[in-house]
């Protein structure tokens, strides 16, 4: 596990480990996702018209297909913009992940060894701002956790 940042917040007296964790099983952007133009497997055969090279390793390349992208996008009516735009806009993010710009993160919020939240998932260049509130709706999933597990004790207790 790849810890990237690391934080504590306060809660009711209590100290919420927040971690950001990268999130290396998520898998490539345009096989987990809708809304994203087709991307070929690794292949080794020269570009067809209409393609884009979208990233290279040594001999072998992917290809993007920003012919039917902006097909798709005129389809399904990506964005505000024109479909060759938004078709556009698609390419970059996707070349952005496959040069590591970006990449996705999970959350992780844990009270000591007794409750954890997380979620996977998430776009590593997302705004400081949702950030903050996914790490601060997963320490209140984690208190809630920790409240619950006393609860179970106090009536074993009982």
């Amino acid at each position: 596990m790849i810890i990237i940042d690391t934080k504590i917040l306060t809660r009711d007296g209590l100290e919420i480990l927040i971690q950001h964790v990268h999130d290396e099983y998520h898998g490539a952007p345009w096989d987990n996702e809708d809304g994203h133009g087709p991307v070929s497997k690794w292949t080794n055969r020269d570009k067809h018209a209409g393609e884009l090279v979208l990233c290279s390793d040594r001999d072998s390349k992917r290809y993007y297909d920003y012919a039917e992208a902006v097909r798709i996008a005129k389809r399904d009516g990506w964005g505000p913009g024109k479909p060759h735009e938004a078709a556009r806009a698609d390419y970059d993010r996707l070349r952005a992940w496959c040069n590591d710009e970006w990449y996705y993160i999970g959350i992780v919020a844990t009270i000591g060894n007794v409750a954890r939240a997380s979620l996977w998932g998430i776009e590593s260049d997302s705004s400081d701002d949702y950030l903050a509130e996914v790490a601060d709706d997963l320490a209140s999933e984690a208190l809630y956790d920790l409240r619950q597990v006393a609860l179970i004790e106090v009536a074993a207790c009982e």
